[in-house]
């Protein structure tokens, strides 16, 4: 995609400048970052708002795609880590949680355990705003280097940060 290209490309630059002009930099990759205040716009964040509200949770074609979703704590400590590390410097760093990649089907079955009275809807490709051949199945990082270079591991699991988001987004019903 055109997004993709130009994350490759701003890599690509930093990795010049820091050939010609001595920059340092360190490049921190984010996957799949979630968590309380998120906008309802990303998956995780509209499924336990949906499902808060009492709305179907909606997946796209059988639901088989695949993410590791990350606490937006795990992130930010990630990140706070690549800051401060000098070995850090000219590496690239994939900030996210390998340990726990769950399908969209899985994830909102998940989702309606944590949530009283939430149901799930499954709607065919063809049906939604969605394109199959544009969709990406399976987004799961490395995060060894993460863990080699920084010390970087992600801590809060699924479960725990779907609990997380649901208890802060009942209590804020109204806003």
């Amino acid at each position: 995609s055109e997004y993709g290209v130009s994350k490759v490309v701003s890599e690509e630059y930093l990795k010049a400048y820091k050939k010609q002009h001595s920059l340092n930099y360190t490049i921190v990759r984010y996957f799949n970052v979630y968590g309380e205040e998120q906008r309802h716009s990303w998956v995780m964040s509209r499924f336990v708002n949906y499902a808060v509200l009492g709305k179907p949770l909606t997946v796209y074609g059988d639901g088989s795609q695949v993410r590791a979703f990350c606490h937006v704590r795990d992130s930010a400590a990630g990140t706070v880590r690549a800051l401060l590390s000098e070995q850090a410097n000219g590496q690239a760093l994939n900030i996210g949680n390998s340990t726990t990649p769950i399908s969209m089907k899985e994830l909102a079955l998940k989702i309606t355990q944590i949530v009283p009275g939430s149901t799930v809807n499954f709607i065919p490709f063809e049906q939604s705003d969605r394109s199959r051949d544009r969709e990406i199945f399976k987004r799961v990082p490395s995060t060894e280097l993460a863990q080699e270079v920084l010390g970087f591991t992600a801590s809060i699991g699924i479960e725990e940060g779907i609990q997380s988001m649901y208890q802060y987004k009942r209590a804020n019903l109204d806003q």
